[in-house]
């Protein structure tokens, strides 16, 4: 007996079970009245637009080529294929073709190795496709011609719902939908805004909200529901212009469509703006944006957490072989060599070296007033530049144009009749310059609020940064470390109570001068069970400072205030 497989399909999930479907399940017993025995292949909420994408079309066809099955069936060329372009339609019919199968239609049997039957098939493809074509162009024709005045999405992001409204008495219009804030959700972008400045990279915001909430709004993506955060779906946010109170669509578009050129181009091929202004949706500002785009951008060093903390890792250096000493159980840092005398990439080292936390650090913490030097002076220059600071011309421009565009705007209202063209132009062309300026100045002001954060955080460095260090917890006094020492190696001789280090040499991290201290003085261990170190007597207190000046790069300059801060 001949099996025909059976396609059901529809184009969207809220179509899925509808009276269409139940239509299309009733061939079933109509293709067994005619003695075909039916396999259904279900593939509702599927478009037939494309053939690569349908899995369960393929499989269909994949059968029909074994033998498996021998004809399709559909409840008309529509549920086998809406292609606009007849290269899906060729390509079934060239399988069944092959597999010497039948196609058959609620009204019609179709053997495609006859050439009237392949014709109509090829037609009733043609038509297929010119009608879906007709469909899509109704449905976004009405969402370009709105995307001219006021947002529109599909599928509100978070923080938003489709409002609906009733239209004004005695007017045609069906319900008005708009986006709106969802006052549900406050709590949670109040929360997301906190986390947001408070966390140090997007993947430990995730870890934090799929820990302890508030859980992210059930989402319906490619793998299914899910109310999971990720990295991605934070990322989303920050990108998403809405948040800061500007709706844009289409920049980032990669492909362009035939829909695009209709519909979102003007007579001369050029793409329109979708560009709104929408202060009444923002949560946050776009300095705050901005601020956290920067904060987050990718090509950062990842960080890791680990079971015991090694905040000097990378920064020690055996003094035997030159390697990076590396993190050795929960209180040292030892040469990678040490127990094998062979490290990292197979480097021999003759003597590894084994150095504690508390020994590198007091040796640090002497070299420290020197090290700091160059840092205390250009953070005294820094809040002298910052105390002159002015508005910026372009700050002085946006609000000479934003009054302008306003009193422009009323005398539009104001008019009884068309406005002249050149009235017209000139405010196309302040409100143009308007973008560009608010973009400009919001990155100004970015910076100045940071600047002017960093000069109060420089009054520490510049003013008594030893009393400020010594105050801080160890953790962050050893971040300062790492923000200024690199390669360090410590000389060490002696054994037992007896032995004794001293800093043989370093690169300071501002300014990249390699320092080697040959009259740097030795500690040793002040008793047996106590980890201070006393301080021999040397030619090196620990307070020369260095002769050449530096430029310190803000951000250095940045981190190591924020560090001072705690």
């Amino acid at each position: 007996m001949v099996t025909i497989g059976l396609t059901i399909r529809n184009s969207t999930v809220r179509q899925v079970g509808n009276f269409r479907a139940e239509a299309q399940l009733d061939m079933g017993p109509l293709l067994e009245a005619r003695g075909y025995t039916v396999r259904i292949y279900d593939e509702q909420g599927t478009s037939g637009k494309d053939l690569s994408k349908r899995k369960v079309a393929l499989q269909m066809l994949e059968d029909l080529r074994q033998g498996d099955i021998q004809g399709i069936g559909a409840y008309d060329v529509k549920r086998l294929t809406r292609d606009e372009f007849g290269i899906d339609g060729g390509t079934i019919a060239r399988r069944i073709v092959e597999a010497g199968g039948l196609f058959v239609t609620k009204d019609r049997e179709y053997d495609l190795r006859n050439e009237d039957d392949l014709l109509q098939f090829q037609f009733q493809c043609f038509i297929a496709g010119i009608d879906w074509r007709n469909v899509r162009n109704t449905f976004w024709s009405g969402l370009f011609k709105k995307m001219e005045n006021e947002p529109v999405y599909m599928r509100p992001p978070i923080g938003y719902m489709t409002e609906k409204i009733d239209p004004p008495a005695g007017s045609t219009r069906r319900v008005i939908k708009r986006v709106a804030k969802n006052p549900e959700q406050a709590g949670l972008m109040a929360e997301l805004e906190r986390l947001f400045d408070e966390s140090e990279s997007l993947s430990a915001m995730a870890r934090y909200l799929n820990t302890h909430g508030p859980a992210r709004p059930a989402f319906r993506g490619r793998g299914g529901t899910t109310s999971h955060w990720s990295v991605q779906s934070l990322r989303y946010l920050l990108k998403n212009g809405i948040y800061s109170g500007t709706f844009t669509f289409g920049e980032r578009l990669k492909k362009r469509s035939t829909v695009w050129h209709k519909f979102a181009t003007d007579a001369d091929g050029k793409p329109k703006d979708f560009r709104q202004h929408v202060p009444e949706l923002a949560y946050w500002t776009s300095a705050q944006v901005r601020r956290w785009r920067l904060k987050f951008e990718t090509g950062k060093t990842r960080t890791m957490d680990t079971r015991y903390p090694h905040p000097l890792s990378g920064v020690i250096e055996c003094i035997s072989c030159g390697q990076a000493m590396v993190a050795r159980g929960p209180k040292h840092y030892a040469c990678s060599a040490l127990g094998t005398l062979r490290g990292r990439k197979s480097v021999h080292c003759a003597h590894p070296q084994s150095i504690s936390p508390n020994v590198a650090s007091a040796l640090m913490r002497q070299e420290l007033p020197r090290a700091m030097y160059d840092a205390r002076r250009m953070a005294a220059e820094f809040r002298k530049q910052q105390q002159a600071y002015v508005a910026s011309p372009a700050a002085q421009r946006l609000a000479f144009l934003e009054e302008r565009v306003q009193y422009i705007n009323d005398q539009l209202l104001s008019m009884q009749q068309l406005p002249p063209k050149s009235l017209v132009v000139r405010l196309a062309e302040a409100e143009a310059e308007l973008v560009q300026l608010r973009d400009q100045v919001t990155e100004e002001t970015i910076a100045a609020k940071d600047d002017a954060l960093l000069a109060d955080m420089c009054e520490v460095l510049a003013e008594r940064p030893m009393q400020a260090f010594d105050a801080l917890p160890w953790e962050a006094q050893q971040r300062i470390y790492k923000l200024l020492f690199a390669a360090v190696r410590i000389e060490t001789e002696g054994a037992g109570f007896n032995r004794r280090w001293r800093l043989a040499q370093y690169r300071a991290l501002i300014g990249g001068e390699v320092r080697v201290l040959n009259d740097a003085p030795w500690a040793r261990r002040a008793h047996p069970h106590l980890q201070d170190l006393v301080f021999e007597i040397g030619t090196n207190s620990g307070k020369t400072m260095s002769g050449t000046r530096y430029i310190v790069p803000a951000t250095q300059l940045r981190e190591l205030a924020a560090a001072f801060g705690g």
